[in-house]
C-alpha cells in the first residue's frame, strides 16, 4: 500500500507578546476553518481581544502572548509552528489558556432545506483544565451543558 501524500500548506500565525517579566501567560485560538466559520472561530478571536487589555491591568507583572493560529482544520498546522518556533519555554508559563472551536455557538439542526439554529449551546464542548485549576473551572462553568465535568490535561496534553 502506498502512504498519501500531504500536500504542502503554508500556516499564517499571529504571535504577539508583551514583554514585562519572566513568568508568562498564553492566551491562543485558532482563526481558520474550512468554510465559513465565523461561529466557530469569532468567539475565541472576541474573546482574544477583549483580554488583552484587561490581563495588561490584572497581571502587570506578567509578560503576557496572544497567538492566533491558521491550520486548525489541517492537523493544527499553524499551532504546531507555534510550538515549534514561537511559543515560550513551558518552565516559564503560569497559564495557558486554548480558546478552542465555539465555545459560545449554538447547537444547528439540520434539515432537508438547510440548518436551523437551536436555542441551546453546542453540546460537543468540553472543557479541560489542570489539576491545580480544575475547582476553580467546575464552579466557574457549572450548569453550563457539555461543561458539567472537568477533563483533566496533564503536561503532555493528554485527557
Amino acid at each position: 500500500m502506498t502512504p498519501l501524500r500531504q500536500p504542502k500548506r503554508t500556516a499564517y500565525s499571529l504571535v504577539a507578546s508583551l514583554v514585562r517579566g519572566p513568568r508568562q501567560i498564553v492566551v491562543s485560538t485558532p482563526f481558520s476553518g474550512w468554510t465559513q466559520c465565523a461561529g466557530e472561530r469569532g468567539p475565541g478571536i472576541a474573546t482574544l481581544l477583549a483580554l488583552v487589555p484587561w490581563l495588561k491591568q490584572a497581571k502587570p507583572s506578567h509578560s503576557i502572548t496572544f497567538i492566533a493560529t491558521s491550520g486548525h482544520e489541517l492537523g493544527d498546522l499553524g499551532m504546531r509552528d507555534v510550538l515549534a518556533h514561537a511559543a515560550p519555554d513551558p518552565s516559564t508559563v503560569d497559564s495557558w489558556f486554548h480558546l478552542g472551536a465555539g465555545f459560545a455557538a449554538r447547537d444547528w439542526y439540520e434539515t432537508p432545506i438547510g440548518l436551523v439554529p437551536m436555542k441551546s449551546a453546542d453540546p460537543q464542548r468540553y472543557l479541560l483544565a489542570s489539576d491545580t485549576l480544575r475547582g476553580q473551572a467546575a464552579a466557574a462553568f457549572q450548569g453550563l451543558p457539555g461543561l458539567e465535568t472537568v477533563r483533566f490535561v496533564t503536561e503532555r496534553g493528554r485527557r
